[in-house]
């Protein structure tokens, strides 16, 4: 089962699995000895709960842990010869644990333009405000590259994604303020205003096992619905920062190739319809609107992708098995050599 603090969850379901509340973990530690396995980042916070409940840590409980964010830090400040500057979300580094090759595409890339060459900063859920600020940063420590990829993710351009906790990474920018000489105030607002923003609540979306229909279904349904079908608002936060970067592209001179990364189209329209091809259309010509505006091209592989390139048929997310990489890496390489 789940444990949530979150009173608005409790009797929903995850999969076929109930959440509860911390009291009816206690109840049934009464009975039956629990082990609790944490799987968020952050987690400080729950430890603590755990331990003055009398949990004890790597007995009673277990915390996953990674070194995502130094390794982040780690890249943000390492010297390159500034050819290619990478930036995007978690689909760099993200594999299928069905594959039995296991080099994300972030290797691939480094693989083939040479890591001397390359920079690539990746965060799952980072959105356009987060990836210009780090940007900014990286030109104001002398670090203007040649040519900027950009991963421009629907996801992230939601109403909703930039106001989410997991989406904050309030620890990672707090490090990466720590290691630059000279921040900006910018920079330092926006480090506080995430702060703000993981407090806020966050819901998930569960349901319960009384679904008939098939519950990968449902779930894939929901994801497809939110996070690609949505009314994209082109005054939102995302496509403001968005618009920031392609100004600062353009006044340094920088080339810049903005990406849209695959979409299980095969799945939208099994499972929506024409609704999907509808109003994921109608999303994807506003981005492109607004980046041609800036005297910009965007790099469409939104179906450059079958079901069977992703790490499963049912796969909503832009997660690809290994073939799928390799061929969203060869489609990226040929872009960027079109620019010169």
């Amino acid at each position: 089962f789940f444990v949530d603090t979150n009173a608005e969850k409790w009797g929903g379901y995850i999969d076929n699995f109930p959440i509860l509340s911390p009291n009816e973990l206690e109840h049934r530690r009464e009975n039956e000895k629990q082990l609790i396995l944490i799987s968020v980042e952050n987690s400080v916070n729950i430890q603590r709960e755990l331990d003055k409940r009398g949990y004890h840590k790597n007995k009673d409980y277990f915390a996953v842990e990674t070194d995502s964010y130094a390794s982040y830090v780690k890249e943000f400040l390492r010297p390159y010869e500034q050819k290619f500057l990478i930036m995007g979300d978690c689909e760099f580094t993200t594999i299928s644990m069905q594959d039995t090759r296991h080099d994300s595409l972030k290797e691939k890339l480094y693989r083939h333009y040479g890591k001397q060459n390359t920079k690539i900063l990746a965060m799952h859920g980072m959105g356009l405000r987060a990836q210009y600020n780090i940007f900014h940063a990286q030109l104001l420590q002398g670090m203007k590259p040649e040519c900027f990829v950009l991963m421009v993710n629907f996801d992230t351009l939601t109403g909703k994604q930039h106001l989410l906790p997991r989406s904050q990474h309030t620890e990672l920018l707090e490090m990466l303020l720590n290691v630059q000489k000279h921040p900006t105030q910018e920079f330092r607002e926006y480090v506080q205003l995430t702060r703000e923003r993981s407090k806020n609540l966050q819901m998930e979306f569960f349901v319960g096992p009384e679904y008939s229909e098939n519950l990968s279904d449902v779930k894939a349904r929901n994801y497809l619905r939110l996070n690609y079908l949505y009314d994209l608002d082109v005054q939102s936060e995302g496509i403001q920062y968005l618009e920031k970067i392609l100004d600062e592209t353009a006044a340094e001179h920088i080339k810049i190739l903005p990406f849209i990364p695959p979409v299980n189209y095969q799945l939208g329209k099994r499972l929506l319809g024409d609704e999907f091809s509808q109003r994921y259309e109608s999303n994807l010509a506003k981005i492109r609107g607004v980046i041609q505006a800036h005297g910009a091209t965007v790099l469409d592989l939104s179906y450059c992708l079958p079901s069977t390139l992703f790490a499963t048929m049912v796969t909503p997310s832009e997660t690809a098995n290994d073939q799928g990489r390799e061929k969203v890496a060869s489609l990226l390489y040929d872009a960027v050599e079109e620019m010169g």
